[in-house]
């Protein structure tokens, strides 16, 4: 049944709380991207959206909160990219977001939306309004990039310095 396979489909590409791709299909597009991008001399950039404090949010609110902020957070990221990028839940409270034949010029307002977005959203705990921020690394593609593997090394130590930098901010 065509229906059948589609829904099983979904199961395999896409992560079943934020309804984004997973992570080994958005590795796969990375890698495309790669050899795409040197082939025909174009960038794209890739970055890392990380929850800031999530531990803590799923400690003093719980983890049920936990999860509608990571949902919201995907949200926000849907909407603030353009419908040719490519998001993918990446690890517990981490995205990835890949943007084609995109400039660091070009990515940092529209990450730097993203992020400001995601602080904009109220969640109601116990009758008070909270707020969460998110911390995003990112880099732009150059030949020094040698596969996905690298790619990814490098952007996570960008969103690691965001977060350690003082988080809610937008690293490249």
């Amino acid at each position: 049944d065509h229906q059948a396979q589609g829904e099983f489909f979904d199961i395999l590409t896409q992560d079943p709380l934020t309804g984004l791709g997973q992570r080994r299909v958005f590795e796969q597009s990375l890698e495309q991207e790669i050899v795409r991008s040197a082939r025909r001399g174009r960038t794209f950039v890739l970055a890392i959206v990380g929850v800031d404090e999530m531990s803590r949010l799923n400690r003093e609110w719980g983890k049920h909160v936990g999860d509608e902020v990571l949902k919201q957070v995907a949200k926000a990221l849907k909407a603030g990219l353009r419908a040719e990028d490519l998001t993918a839940r990446h690890a517990g409270d981490q995205f990835s977001a890949l943007l084609p034949e995109t400039t660091r010029e070009e990515a940092e307002p529209i990450l730097n939306a993203v992020r400001s977005a995601v602080a904009n959203v109220e969640f109601f705990v116990q009758g008070q309004s909270r707020q969460v921020t998110v911390s995003i690394g990112a880099i732009e593609y150059n030949s020094d990039v040698k596969n996905a593997g690298d790619a990814i090394d490098r952007v996570e130590k960008k969103q690691l310095a965001a977060r350690e930098g003082g988080r809610n901010r937008v690293m490249f």
